[in-house]
């Protein structure tokens, strides 16, 4: 039982798709957390409730979108690229 466990693990480990779940994973966990602290720290840095309130629903929104279309979006505006 313990071997036929071991070889399993071991078969998942090295499958090539494990690793990219994994690095999904984490850059979603890394996402939602860096999100999260955005919007928790803006109040700090505005002032206004108006501007604190269009910068965290922003924050949110870009915190949705899937890391593949902010390349785009930044290039659109022209702060990367």
């Amino acid at each position: 039982m313990e071997v036929q466990f071991k070889d399993t693990l071991e078969s998942w480990l090295l499958n090539p798709a494990t690793g990219k779940f994994a690095f999904v994973f984490v850059a979603l966990v890394v996402i939602a957390i860096s999100t999260r602290l955005l919007r928790r720290n803006v109040s700090r840095m505005l002032r206004d409730n108006t501007a604190q309130y269009q910068a965290r629903k922003g924050i949110a929104f870009v915190g949705l979108l899937p890391p593949s279309s902010w390349s785009s979006w930044f290039s659109a505006i022209g702060s990367v690229d």
